[in-house]
C-alpha cells in the first residue's frame, strides 16, 4: 500500500515517527535505568547488609531468601487503541518502570480477561484497554488509569494541575475536544456520503468549539490545554490526533491540518504541533508501530479497517 505524508500542522507522521523508533527503545531502556538507580533496598537482615552481595548458598545456610522487589506495575495495552494509549502516555510522563502486555483485541488473553472482570461493575461486559494494576490494585478506564497514575507516582514530569484555575482551563478543553471521539467513529461508520459529510461537519464544529475553549482564559502563556505545562487535559486529547489525521485523511478525504488551517484556527494549531512532538507521544507511536510490524500510518489504517464498511471495496 503506498502511503502519502500526512501531515499535523507542522507535525509529519511519516516523516517524524520512524526518526524517533529507535529512541522509544532508549527511553524505555533509560526509564527502567534510572528507577533501578534510585531503588532503594530492604532494609539489612541479620548482618546482610546487601542481599545482591551475598553468595546463594549463605542465604541457604542461615534459611533465608533474597529479598524480592516489588512486581512492576503491568498494563494491558492494545498498541494502536487511543484509548490505552491515554494511560501509555501518563506512565511515560511519569517515567514509570512498568511491564506492558499488548494484546490482540481479536483475540484476548483469558489473562486480560479475568483481570478485566476483576474491576468491572459490570462483569458481562467485554474486557477492554487499558488494564492497570499496581500494588494489588487493578483498574480500568483510561481516563481514570492516567489520572491514577498522574497522582501515585513522584517520577518524571508533574502532569497534575498545579491550581484550580488550570484545572479547570485543562477540563473545559478535555471536555469540549473530546466530542470528536464520536464523529469520528460515526464519519468511519457512516453508510452514505451525506452521512459523512453530517460527522466531518460535527467535527469542524468541534475544532471550532476548542479554539474558543482555549481562548476563554486569556492571553494565558504556552501552547498547552491550561497554559504553558502540559498536563492531564493533554494526556486525555491527544491521542486521538493521529487517528483524525491519518485515518479520516485515508477512508474520507478529511484533512486535519489544511482544515485548521482553513478555518484560522491558530491556537488548537498552536497545541496540536505541541501536544504531538511531546516525547511521550512519539515514543508511544513509534513502539505501537514496532508492535504492528510497519509504519504507523499503515498500522493505524489497519486497526480502524474494522469500522469501515461503506463504500464497499
Amino acid at each position: 500500500r503506498r502511503m502519502s505524508a500526512l501531515s499535523l500542522g507542522a507535525f509529519s507522521l511519516a516523516r517524524a515517527v520512524p526518526s524517533v523508533r529507535r529512541v522509544a527503545h532508549r527511553r524505555v531502556s533509560s526509564v527502567v535505568a534510572a528507577a533501578a538507580a534510585d531503588a532503594v533496598l530492604p532494609p539489612a537482615h541479620d548482618g546482610i547488609v546487601e542481599a545482591s552481595s551475598v553468595h546463594s548458598s549463605s542465604l541457604a545456610s542461615m534459611h533465608l531468601s533474597p529479598p524480592r522487589l516489588p512486581p512492576k506495575p503491568l498494563i494491558y495495552l492494545n498498541a494502536t487503541c487511543p484509548f490505552a494509549q491515554k494511560a501509555w502516555i501518563a506512565l511515560l510522563e511519569k517515567d514509570v518502570d512498568f511491564d506492558a502486555t499488548f494484546e490482540d483485541l481479536s483475540n484476548k488473553s483469558p489473562a486480560m480477561c479475568a483481570s478485566y472482570k476483576s474491576a468491572t461493575p459490570d462483569p458481562e461486559s467485554p474486557a477492554k484497554v487499558p488494564i492497570f494494576i499496581h500494588e494489588g490494585q487493578t483498574m480500568i478506564e483510561s481516563g481514570l488509569v492516567a489520572k491514577y497514575v498522574a497522582t501515585a507516582f513522584d517520577g518524571g514530569n508533574d502532569i497534575l494541575p498545579a491550581t484550580p484555575a488550570e484545572e479547570y482551563a485543562g477540563a473545559l478543553f478535555a471536555e469540549t475536544f473530546n466530542a470528536i471521539t464520536p464523529a469520528y467513529f460515526k464519519a468511519l461508520r457512516a453508510q452514505s456520503q451525506e452521512e459523512v459529510d453530517a460527522a466531518l461537519d460535527s467535527i469542524r464544529a468541534v475544532l471550532q468549539a476548542s479554539e474558543r475553549a482555549l481562548t476563554l482564559s486569556g492571553d494565558k502563556p504556552g501552547p498547552f490545554a491550561a497554559g504553558d505545562r502540559y498536563t492531564l487535559a493533554d494526556v486525555l486529547t491527544s491521542p486521538m490526533l493521529p487517528r483524525v489525521s491519518v485515518v479520516l485523511d485515508h477512508f474520507r478525504g478529511f484533512q486535519l491540518s489544511k482544515e485548521v488551517k482553513a478555518m484560522g484556527l491558530t491556537r488548537l494549531e498552536a497545541w496540536m504541533d505541541a501536544v504531538m512532538w511531546r516525547p511521550s507521544m512519539t515514543a508511544s507511536l513509534a513502539r505501537a508501530a514496532e508492535e504492528h510490524g510497519t509504519d504507523i500510518c499503515t498500522a493505524l489504517i489497519d486497526h480502524s479497517t474494522k469500522f469501515v464498511s461503506w463504500p464497499k471495496s
